[in-house]
């Protein structure tokens, strides 16, 4: 488990990236036992199950009558298969998850918030992917200009006796007074 700050800016942020899409078909390859590239009730109910969407009482699940567990199941198989053809494709899995974690940044908004995570979470895998990011864009080079100047392209490289505020960035000779 994870302690992670995460608000809803992360989560876009996140299903916009190649990474997003990498560790979603990774997840279809995962619960697609069979390998024919889809996946039925049976092969995605594990991982809706690991998402613990159950009402929780005392932190565990609430039980509920078989009949009424299968059709819950049976609803948001559903919604993944989203030409409702009776299995969810590589696609429509994808477009799925994508909905999901954008349902979470809408509920987010901009108000970050701490959570405890799984290590393999797409939410975990978001609040490192964003912090990354955001870290690797501290050290690349900015189109703004530098707080020190660039002798390229300055006055001193076209004109070598050109005086400067410094006497000691002055050329020998430049100065009138000093023979």
């Amino acid at each position: 488990m994870s302690l992670v700050l995460v608000d809803g800016s992360m989560i876009r942020s996140f299903v916009q990236q190649d990474v997003f899409t990498w560790r979603v078909n990774d997840m279809f390859d995962s619960l697609d036992k069979n390998s024919n590239k889809f996946l039925t009730k049976a092969e995605i109910r594990p991982a809706i199950e690991k998402l613990n969407l159950l009402d929780m009482q005392m932190g565990e699940p609430v039980k509920l009558p078989d009949d009424e567990l299968n059709a819950f199941y049976d609803e948001i198989f559903a919604k993944f298969d989203i030409d409702a053809n009776g299995v969810v494709d590589r696609d429509e899995f994808c477009e799925s998850i994508k909905n999901i974690l954008l349902a979470i940044a809408d509920g987010l908004g901009s108000s970050p918030l701490l959570m405890l995570v799984d290590e393999d979470s797409l939410i975990n895998q978001a609040a490192k992917s964003v912090r990354l990011t955001r870290t690797l864009s501290r050290y690349a080079p900015k189109s703004s200009p530098s707080p020190l100047p660039s002798p390229i392209g300055t006055k001193r490289d076209t004109d070598p006796f050109a005086t400067t505020a410094s006497p000691l960035m002055s050329p020998v000779g430049s100065d009138p007074n000093h023979n």
